[in-house]
């Protein structure tokens, strides 16, 4: 069946403040999003189901059965497969103007900033900060925006860091923020969470995106 971008984006574009002119943005736009979990799922769906041209998934780890609960594009038949590949092929399933890419290699100080270089927006869907300030110092070496969510039991925070503005000066990032990593916060695999909270994080994030690219 073929579907036209008209048909497809209609309800976006019949937006008078969006229209035409804001969906070819997020056309043009790409896009990377480091995690693929809980945050990284609805995330990524999201994204390309908004009209993102080009996407790119990265997330090192499998699917496992805790997973689930919260990560709700994969289901039992994905367990023990990689995250960033089953994520990908559900994209494609949903979503027929996105180009999608995907890696399973682990994000590391060798090869963040050559994994970052071509893309205009980065989205951090990881739960682990010392891998979150990685992301945000290759961020600011290479004046990329970056969205940022997490995750702590029964809250969550979003932002946007490093947004160039109008008159050329940046937005704090997260070391402004918070300039030492604290060590005595839990994961989500360890404090748990509420899989509501997850997805409402998430689509915060996706807001942002649109947002900065619009």
């Amino acid at each position: 069946m073929h579907i036209t971008k008209e048909e497809f984006f209609k309800r976006q574009t019949t937006l008078a403040e969006f229209g035409s002119k804001g969906q070819k943005l997020l056309q043009n736009a790409k896009v990377l999003v480091i995690g693929c979990g809980g945050l990284g799922n609805p995330i990524a769906i999201y994204l390309a189901t908004s009209g993102i041209g080009n996407l790119h998934l990265v997330d090192f780890d499998t699917v496992s059965v805790s997973n689930l609960h919260r990560q709700v594009f994969f289901d039992v038949e994905n367990i023990g497969k990689p995250k960033a590949k089953i994520l990908a092929q559900e994209v494609k399933k949903r979503a027929p103007y996105t180009n999608v890419s995907f890696s399973t290699i682990a994000v590391a100080k060798s090869t963040i900033l050559e994994l970052m270089t071509s893309f205009d927006v980065v989205v951090d869907g990881t739960d682990s900060l010392p891998i979150k300030y990685l992301i945000n110092d290759a961020c600011v070496l290479l004046k990329k925006p970056l969205v940022y969510g997490s995750l702590y039991k029964f809250d969550g925070y979003v932002s946007t860091f490093n947004w160039q503005n109008t008159e050329g000066f940046y937005s704090c990032n997260l070391r402004d923020a918070f300039p030492t990593i604290a060590t005595n916060i839990p994961n989500c695999e360890e404090a748990g969470t509420l899989n509501p909270i997850v997805g409402i994080i998430a689509l915060l994030q996706v807001n942002e995106v649109i947002k900065l690219i619009t």
